[in-house]
């Protein structure tokens, strides 16, 4: 793997090679349609959607999800768990927070969601704050905390699996990190942040809960089936065009794009169990968002912080691409644009950016080109691509070992 203006030696398993120099644009190159010029890079439906309540069983407590056709063998067993946990009169499933409406879901043809948590949870098992601090935020109404508790317990779960340990933190207004690890020797504080959707997504909220139960009603939703979508403007206000569309696709075993009625985009079924749908919004740069969250606040949540830290982010499409010396180039820039914020941070030890855009799994590479480090592999059967840039300003340096565990050859997670 090269990043921009350094050639490193890159490992693929066993294998050993040098790229050449990337140049070029970062990111797939894509002709647009005439209908947008700005559509994101692959949100993944099923994934990011919230699943309609009514998809999720309709149940008033645990003891009632028990009943439900789709609850044997460990989907039992996880729903026993979390009756445990979080008692069985949880009204999260009349509510319809977020982990009631995924509980059954089995998103990229997997595990259902709540199976997924429960084997987290058994991994974590005798975790310091596992119940108070993770498992509640799991059962919380807002999406968002929802989101930040399933990153904690996967991130405390594969370095628990891995061979280190990890405990959580109560969220206060103490500004105290998330998570702690232990990779090698020492407890290292973790701040996790996902960049959320901006808000010109909002009003496609509406839409997208018509086309998963439209979708649900022809039988559309499987685990063996998933589309991608490119969508304009003309779909938000008429899911019906693009609900009898994909049908369409779907009866045709169409694997290349084909247009949905009335203007409303096109769609096809996609190469992989993974769907990604493209909305007409403008795209902006999401390592800007990093650096301006990190500058005005993100910093702020490590000053009481005495030891190593690690801020990690995940992000939907900074990296774009699978291709070596694009997620090289990518990288480089990643360093030049936080390295300078991180040496005025001395609380902050690096940080670690990573994407999980839904494409086909790929080979383990992996460079260090001293100021960044980079890595690309397979995580939950999709691509995974991660920059770490370590500050040699910290206070509590990263060390080494610690720094590979993070992002290396010996990755922990």
């Amino acid at each position: 793997m090269t990043l921009t203006g350094t050639v490193v030696r890159w490992r693929r398993g066993s294998l050993h090679g040098t790229a050449s120099a990337a140049q070029g644009a970062v990111g797939p190159s894509r002709t647009p349609c005439p209908e947008r010029r700005t559509w994101p890079r692959c949100r993944a439906v099923g994934i990011l959607l919230d699943i309609p309540m009514e998809l999720a069983g309709g149940h008033r407590c645990w003891s009632d999800a028990e009943h439900d056709p789709r609850a044997t063998g460990e989907t039992l067993e996880a729903l026993g768990c979390f009756k445990s946990m979080l008692g069985d009169p949880w009204d999260g499933w009349q509510r319809g927070a977020p982990l009631a409406r995924s509980f059954f879901t089995p998103f990229q043809g997997r595990e259902p969601e709540g199976v997924k948590l429960y084997r987290m949870i058994r991994w974590l098992d005798g975790a310091r704050g596992l119940g108070d601090e993770v498992v509640e935020c799991l059962a919380r109404e807002a999406w968002d905390e929802y989101v930040a508790a399933t990153m904690a317990l996967e991130f405390g779960s594969r370095i628990r699996a891995a061979g280190g340990d990890a405990e959580f933190v109560q969220r206060d207004n103490t500004s105290t990190p998330d998570v702690r690890v232990k990779p090698v020797e020492r407890w290292v504080a973790i701040e996790l942040k996902a960049l959320h959707e901006r808000d010109e997504m909002r009003p496609w909220r509406d839409f997208e809960q018509k086309l998963i139960r439209g979708l649900g009603a022809r039988g559309l939703l499987r685990g063996d089936l998933a589309f991608d979508y490119e969508l304009t403007q003309a779909a938000r206000t008429d899911a019906e065009a693009v609900i009898e569309g994909v049908a369409a696709v779907a009866a045709g075993n169409y694997r290349e794009f084909h247009d949905l009625p009335r203007g409303t985009g096109r769609a096809r079924i996609a190469a992989i169990n993974v769907g990604s749908c493209g909305y007409p919004i403008t795209q902006y740069d999401e390592l800007v968002r990093i650096e301006t969250k990190l500058r005005e606040k993100w910093w702020k949540k490590f000053r009481s912080s005495d030891g190593p830290t690690l801020l990690i982010v995940r992000t939907t499409h900074v990296f774009g691409s699978t291709a070596p010396a694009s997620v090289g180039a990518v990288a480089r820039r990643i360093a030049n644009v936080l390295a300078p914020r991180l040496r005025a941070s001395p609380k902050i030890g690096g940080v670690l950016v990573y994407d999980e855009p839904f494409l086909p799994p790929v080979w383990p590479l992996f460079a260090d080109a001293g100021d960044v480090r980079v890595r690309m592999d397979t995580s939950a059967g999709c691509a995974r691509q991660m920059a770490l840039v370590p500050n040699p300003a910290a206070a509590v340096p990263l060390t080494e070992h610690e720094l590979s565990r993070f992002v290396g050859p010996e990755i922990m997670w």
